[in-house]
């Protein structure tokens, strides 16, 4: 009876733990910009000529995979400026730390991507040198990730703000007048 009890015990406990450890694992897959996005790359500052043209490639590329179409600034929706540095940390380490803002057309900045990785490499001396393809693929791919879930949001947004389209409102306020005393109450909206 006791290993009966142990059992559902255990049933129980993974059934309560399964969604919330669910929660904690990431999503490999990487979301795909929106079709008539364009984006142009216009400049990336702090790094030597021979970085700046790793990173542009590896950039391209993952721009390609996640199919954000990268244009002459010209064509472009939205243009991307960014700044990369790499550094040593006082325990030794080495990081790339890179900023791309993302304008739009009226040169607003409309969203900061930035992040810093660690760099497999030990640099002795110069920071630049320990840099890897496979550290400049991984900046390249977290940037473009970010990138085409803005542009993602930015065309639900475009979308629903467009006159003729649909859009469901999830709350709404409703005036309540009791004994004189006017208030708003916040309900679920109709539809």
């Amino acid at each position: 009876m006791q290993t009966r009890s142990t059992s559902l015990r255990m049933l129980v406990i993974g059934a309560m733990l399964g969604p919330v450890l669910g929660a904690c694992q990431t999503n490999t897959v990487a979301m795909n910009a929106p079709p008539g996005m364009p984006v142009a790359l216009e400049s990336i500052e702090g790094a030597p000529d021979t970085v700046k043209t790793e990173l542009t490639s590896a950039l391209a590329t993952a721009a390609a995979a996640r199919k954000i179409e990268l244009v002459p600034s010209q064509d472009a929706r939205y243009r991307i400026k960014g700044y990369v540095t790499a550094y040593d940390r006082q325990d030794g380490h080495t990081e790339i730390a890179y900023v791309w803002d993302v304008f739009d057309g009226d040169k607003r900045r409309a969203k900061r991507i930035e992040g810093v990785s660690p760099v497999r490499t030990a640099a002795g001396g110069n920071a630049w040198t320990a840099l890897d393809q496979a550290t400049i693929a991984g900046v390249a791919t977290a940037s473009m990730n970010q990138v085409a879930g803005f542009l993602a949001s930015d065309a639900q947004t475009s979308t629903a703000a467009q006159p003729g389209t649909t859009s469901t409102s999830v709350a709404a306020t409703t005036s309540v007048t009791t004994s004189g005393t006017s208030t708003s109450a916040l309900g679920f909206a109709d539809e």
